[in-house]
């Protein structure tokens, strides 16, 4: 996960992070809730991901098969 200290650190909206992922920011919020998708930050009531974060979870998502679980 990025740490705050990183100096060159990007952070998109829900919005830009689904754009960035290809994917709906509603279905963001339901991972969020859920406790899977990539990590987020909290800055009082907005949600940011770092785009560092974004890549790496999508990284983690990458499958050799359809019966590949990770």
């Amino acid at each position: 996960m990025l740490q705050l200290t990183d100096t060159h650190a990007v952070f998109l909206t829900t919005s830009e992070a689904g754009n960035f992922l290809r994917i709906s920011p509603i279905t963001l919020g339901r991972w969020r809730i859920e406790g899977y998708g990539p990590p987020y930050h909290k800055f009082g009531r907005r949600v940011v991901y770092a785009r560092d974060d974004l890549l790496a979870w999508a990284n983690k998502q990458a499958r050799s098969s359809t019966s590949d679980k990770g």
